[in-house]
């Protein structure tokens, strides 16, 4: 496990070229700025004060170029799964179109419940009640085949574009992801010891699933508290796993 506090751009020299089997990362959101006007639901990212709306950087179009021609060559193959919001789409795919030996899957985090409820209502506009994931790949990465121990046959239920998992509700951070939807893009395209980077580490979600599935980490965050967070979060970890 290596964890870098760190602008992810200034420390490229320390990561080798052809040195990734896989880059799962959360960067920063463009996102509609000011919050919601119904105090009822002005909460989370949705709150003019909170963390995203205050001190986030927006990831724009040119931030999202520069992170990929930066990182890519960073990668044995290409092999991404990038979270991002409706806003970002466009960007992503602008980058896909410039760039025609690169293929992509668009992947959906399903955080409503099994009753279809959710924390964020609107009459105004459609609940966001998912999450994008774009997957950027080339040929040469096929997702692996994952048996059911029970049962002896392939877990069909892993390779549908939509996964749904419940927002977590304990770890410190304004947008965490979770663990075990992590696990999952790991477990279906590397192999265990492969090196995963995120470059946008946050509170260390990636760098959790990486210890739950025996794979190597590097993990890059500017933010020193959540760096702290992260550093806290990788020792339980390991020592659960222990």
């Amino acid at each position: 496990m290596k964890l870098i506090n760190g602008n992810n751009l200034d420390v490229l020299s320390e990561i080798p070229d052809n040195s990734i089997d896989l880059i799962l990362t959360d960067p920063p959101y463009e996102h509609v700025m000011g919050g919601m006007k119904s105090k009822r639901y002005n909460v989370g990212s949705w709150d003019e004060n909170s963390y995203m709306n205050l001190k986030m950087s927006q990831f724009k179009h040119d931030d999202i170029f520069i992170f990929l021609d930066s990182y890519i060559p960073k990668m044995k193959k290409v092999n991404m799964f990038i979270f991002c919001s409706k806003l970002q789409l466009a960007h992503y795919f602008d980058y896909l179109n410039n760039h025609k030996k690169l293929k992509f899957d668009l992947l959906i985090w399903d955080k409503s419940s099994k009753d279809g409820k959710y924390s964020m209502k609107s009459s105004k506009f459609f609940t966001q009640d998912i999450e994008y994931v774009v997957r950027i790949y080339e040929s040469g990465i096929s997702l692996n085949k994952i048996i059911d121990d029970t049962t002896g046959k392939t877990k069909s239920s892993l390779y549908m574009k939509r996964q749904s998992f419940l927002k977590p509700i304990k770890i410190p951070h304004d947008s965490p992801k979770p663990v075990k939807l992590l696990e999952q893009y790991i477990n279906l395209t590397t192999d265990e010891h492969a090196v995963i980077l995120d470059p946008f580490m946050g509170s260390c979600s990636t760098g959790v699933a990486c210890v739950n599935t025996n794979r190597n980490f590097i993990g890059i965050e500017l933010d020193e508290t959540y760096f702290k967070i992260a550093e806290n979060r990788i020792r339980e970890a390991q020592t659960l796993v222990i």
